[in-house]
């Protein structure tokens, strides 16, 4: 009869409490998780890992046309029916674009209401210095903003450099001032360097990340 009384288990009211405290954790990590902020985060976060992918693949395949990432707007790239912004990563043998025959390292489209960022958010509160604090306007139309050209792609070579400094700039739509959490804008150097900044709005700059 001991024995028995010092097996016994949870009576109903502690299992009711374990429960309802496992499902409050559970959801304030969902909610964490979804955040406007850290989508967004999460999004850069993803690209500068991309990127440093292509780096590698650009040095270790040694090809002299090294490996190109494509921004893509409006562009089903998952083929899931809908329209992503996004990029693809590939091996352009022809100079012409990532296509179907090209060497696909990846495609990689933004996760929902996450966009390029609009430069006529500037009117309305919007980040109005470069990632690098030079303080000029941005100078793009359409989130991605590459120093010596109009292009919406750049490359990484066979000895882990870029063919250009490229910023991107993400954000996702809503709020008073068009946005609805602060920007973060992926950076990449020359040298081939790939580093995440955010817009400090109380200080109108951007933090290196």
């Amino acid at each position: 009869m001991k024995q028995r009384q010092a097996e016994k288990g949870f009576s109903l009211i502690e299992l009711m409490v374990v429960v309802a405290i496992v499902g409050f954790l559970a959801t304030q990590s969902i909610m964490e998780f979804t955040s406007p902020r850290n989508k967004v985060k999460a999004t850069v976060m993803n690209m500068r890992a991309d990127f440093n992918l292509a780096r590698a693949e650009a040095i270790n395949r040694g090809a002299p046309v090294g490996v190109r990432i494509d921004f893509l707007f409006n562009t089903d790239i998952d083929s899931d029916g809908d329209p992503d912004d996004g990029y693809w990563i590939c091996v352009d043998a022809a100079s012409d674009g990532c296509d179907s025959g090209d060497i696909s390292i990846k495609k990689t489209p933004f996760v929902d209401d996450v966009e390029f960022y609009d430069v006529d958010l500037q009117g309305v509160g919007g980040p109005n210095h470069t990632p690098a604090g030079v303080g000029t306007t941005l100078a793009v139309v359409d989130g991605v903003n590459l120093d010596s050209s109009a292009n919406n792609f750049f490359n990484m070579r066979p000895d882990g450099t870029a063919d250009d400094d490229v910023t991107v700039y993400m954000y996702i739509p809503g709020g008073a001032t068009g946005m609805k959490v602060a920007p973060y804008a992926v950076e990449v150097s020359s040298s081939g360097k790939v580093r995440i900044r955010m817009w400090k709005e109380d200080a109108t700059k951007w933090d290196t990340r």
